[in-house]
């Protein structure tokens, strides 16, 4: 098992176990934790590069600017960086990384290796894609597919032995497994609240799939969404969609109405089932082979 492998192994479950953690406790985790964890994987890239076992000229390193920026990106706020000229800056940055990584790529394209290192700027693009569709909720969420997007260009050797091929690397990339997973993960959710509603005869569609009711008094809106408010004669009705409306002030009127429970759904972080499906690829590999 060799040193590089041993290093983003341990930074990305690190990183993500105390995001884990960060995401229960406070909903929100910090860019500390994807910045360090994104440097560590440019760190990586380029000591491959650099010593060869990336199996990419080293001239290729100049490559590495555009992947780099985009991750910077999104930390940056460039109007506040340099006030009236951040998106000048910001586009000119772009348009020179984008620049350099064309020409110094142009000779090798078409080397396994260095369609690899391509790659990674193209799936961060598309996971910000992903982003502003709304697939990928989370900004934090976006940040942690992006780290490791940097951090495993390939699937690293596993645990029993299994790793992959280049191809699959780029039609497939590790960190496309970990959403997968974690997708499939975050289904124990809904599966869970439909044998605990229906157990206690609380047999109601679509809330029995995802949410509970709990007495009024012990709803926290920091930590759940209300699927219900008080309609015209404070008859419970639906809330079409969750986190539409002022949970708080909502609480506080059904609170002076007289509920007693109110049904409600669980904030729940999308890092733990993303920290399960990174478990799950590190040990496995890709799950696509499995099949």
């Amino acid at each position: 098992m060799n040193p590089e492998y041993i290093i983003s192994v341990a930074s990305a479950l690190s990183v993500f176990f105390i995001a884990s953690v960060e995401d229960i406790r406070e909903r929100e985790v910090s860019n500390v934790l994807w910045i360090f964890l994104g440097t560590i994987g440019f760190a990586l890239l380029a000591a491959g590069i650099y010593d060869g076992s990336f199996g990419v000229p080293r001239p290729a390193m100049a490559v590495l600017p555009l992947p780099l920026f985009l991750f910077a990106d999104m930390f940056v706020d460039w109007d506040a960086l340099v006030k009236g000229r951040g998106q000048i800056l910001r586009y000119s940055l772009l348009s020179i990384s984008a620049a350099l990584a064309v020409v110094s790529a142009l000779p090798y394209i078409g080397s396994a290796s260095m369609d690899i290192l391509l790659s990674i700027p193209l799936w961060t693009g598309f996971i910000f894609l992903l982003y502003k569709l709304d697939v990928v909720k989370g900004g934090a969420d976006a940040k942690a597919l992006v780290s490791l997007c940097i951090l495993f260009p390939l699937y690293p050797s596993t645990l029993i032995g299994r790793g992959s091929q280049f191809l699959t690397a780029l039609t497939f990339p590790p960190f496309l497994s970990v959403l997968m997973m974690g997708a499939v993960f975050s289904l124990a959710v809904p599966v869970a609240l439909f044998f605990s509603n229906a157990s206690r005869g609380r047999v109601r569609m679509p809330h029995m799939v995802i949410g509970r009711m709990k007495p009024v008094d012990a709803v926290d809106t920091g930590k759940e969404w209300l699927m219900e408010f008080a309609g015209p004669a404070g008859e419970p009705s639906r809330v079409k969609r969750l986190g539409s409306m002022d949970d708080e002030a909502e609480l506080q009127k059904i609170r002076e109405i007289g509920w007693k429970t109110v049904w409600v759904s669980p904030k729940i972080p999308f890092i733990i089932p993303l920290t399960a499906g990174l478990l799950f690829v590190l040990v496995l590999g890709n799950p696509i082979l499995l099949l």
